[in-house]
């Protein structure tokens, strides 16, 4: 059982049209889904991190709002393949094809060595998020309940999950 009520979810891509342009193709239903599914439990399961900035700073890490402010607050999540598995109600398959679809279209990054990944959550924490309720979303034994009903084969199931990150993203 969760002990937050709500985290926040970095959706400043879904404002700059990456969500429109990248989650709607008919030949990647099932990794458009799962991609969703696991974007959204990364941002569940994530710890927020705040970094001072230097002057020496990695462009290809630090999302672009980082670049011209004093400090970032960014999310990083340190799940296994098994709890995305038990949580989201995806394969080995759908799991690896959808974090193949974040790290090409840039809104997770792996980092770590392959015993310990830690998945870095593109975006800031500090403006462009949305609250994403946990303690309504993870029941009993770590799984997202709305997730075990979807068969990640059908277009209006990414659309369903489309049209929540959209409203969960409105003011």
């Amino acid at each position: 059982m969760s002990d937050m009520l709500w985290v926040k979810m970095p959706t400043t891509w879904v404002t700059e049209g990456v969500m429109k342009d990248q989650f709607s193709s008919l030949k990647f239903i099932s990794a458009d889904i799962s991609a969703l599914k696991i974007y959204m439990y990364l941002c569940l399961y994530s710890i927020p991190v705040t970094v001072r900035m230097s002057g020496n700073l990695d462009a290809k890490f630090y999302p672009i709002t980082a670049r011209f402010s004093d400090c970032i607050t960014f999310a990083e999540s340190t799940v296994t393949y098994d709890d995305i598995g038990n949580a989201c109600s995806l394969s080995r398959k759908l799991i690896s094809d959808g974090l193949k679809r974040l790290y090409s279209i840039g809104m997770v990054q792996k980092r770590g060595s392959t015993r310990k990944v830690i998945y870095a959550i593109q975006g800031s924490l500090n403006s462009g998020w949305a609250k994403l309720p946990k303690r309504e979303l993870i029941k009993l034994s770590c799984q997202i309940g709305a997730f075990h009903s979807i068969k990640n084969r059908y277009s209006h199931e990414r659309d369903g999950l489309k049209v929540y990150i959209f409203i969960s993203n409105q003011d």
